[in-house]
């Protein structure tokens, strides 16, 4: 119960601050951060060949964003399927089959996140973080950018002076993930290292088991896990390093890490409550959104929690009495 508590304040205590800076940050009026961030971004914008300052209509809003994502779709699918050829794959595991490595692909670029592979055993080091993290990234920073954009063109009264069309999407991508998920990414990824997440690009360890009678060694797979468990949960995405994901007490080892995981699955949500009542002056509306969605969290929680201290129906039949116990 009381991680539970410690859950929702730490949400409460964020999300304020972070939902004030990330309409700072994603603004279209300009700001301190322009400068700031300003020397990754262009030199982004000048790496792809996009013009960031071009205004876009709905349809080719749309139509960026669809050709992004079928690029990254085929990028990661060549990446899968030639793993086995390729560097940081100290495990040797070899490439996917074609069918497991489209599927996956495509369930990432549309961040469904649907897992047919078991992450530690079949992808490696190179596929875990250049293409599973790139588009846990990418895709909810996509659905961040939509929902500003829609935000500054739908739900504002008065749409910003000399604003045409919904924006730039490389623009609103770009931003999204330089100024807002890259660095929070940063700070859970050091948080959890410190709780003793594994942080490496070292092959798996060889470990003899504990029971002198038993000759096998047992093989602990490990990785960059914390990059990607920090991206995982902050974008509310599916797909962890290992198959089970966070039940693995490698992904997540101590009840302080679990806090943390919890919290940042709900963070953002709640912060962008601030961050578009701020953008288009519907605080009203954001207000009511925000009390519905929080009714629905406590009820659901008080659900689970008195659920799982009651006792379990499946074992009762298997209990003993205790009074034969001692003779």
């Amino acid at each position: 119960m009381n991680d539970m508590i410690a859950i929702y304040a730490l949400v409460a205590l964020l999300s304020v601050p972070l939902g004030i800076y990330i309409a700072f940050a994603l603004s279209t009026q300009t700001n301190r951060l322009d400068t700031l961030f300003g020397v990754i971004e262009k030199p982004i914008y000048r790496l792809a060949g996009v013009n960031s300052q071009h205004a876009m209509t709905w349809q080719v809003y749309a139509l960026a964003i669809l050709k992004l994502h079928v690029g990254l779709i085929l990028l990661a699918w060549l990446v899968f399927m030639c793993q086995g050829l390729l560097p940081l794959n100290p495990d040797g595991i070899p490439g996917m089959p074609w069918d497991t490595a489209l599927h996956t692909a495509v369930s990432f670029a549309t961040n469904t996140n649907q897992q047919h592979y078991s992450g530690q055993a079949q992808l490696s080091h190179l596929s875990q973080t250049f293409a599973i993290v790139t588009l846990q990234f990418l895709t909810p920073a996509t659905g961040l950018a939509v929902l500003v954009a829609i935000a500054r063109t739908l739900l504002v009264a008065k749409p910003a002076k000399g604003l045409n069309g919904v924006g730039n999407y490389y623009h609103d991508l770009t931003r999204t993930v330089v100024r807002v998920m890259l660095p929070l990414a940063a700070v859970v990824a050091l948080l959890l290292t410190w709780q003793g997440v594994p942080a490496s690009y070292q092959a798996a360890h060889q470990v003899d088991m504990l029971d002198p009678q038993v000759e096998e060694v047992q093989s602990i797979p490990l990785g960059p896990v914390a990059s990607m468990v920090a991206i995982k949960q902050l974008g509310t995405n599916g797909g962890g390093w290992y198959g089970p994901n966070s039940t693995v007490p490698l992904e997540n080892p101590t009840p302080l890490a679990n806090v943390i995981e919890t919290a940042s699955l709900t963070l953002i949500p709640v912060a962008l409550l601030i961050a578009i009542a701020l953008i288009s002056g519907r605080r009203r509306l954001m207000m009511g959104i925000g009390t519905v969605m929080i009714a629905f969290s406590l009820f659901s929680t008080s659900v689970v929690v008195y659920s799982e201290r009651m006792p379990n129906a499946a074992l009762v039949e298997l209990s003993q009495p205790g009074g034969e116990f001692g003779r």
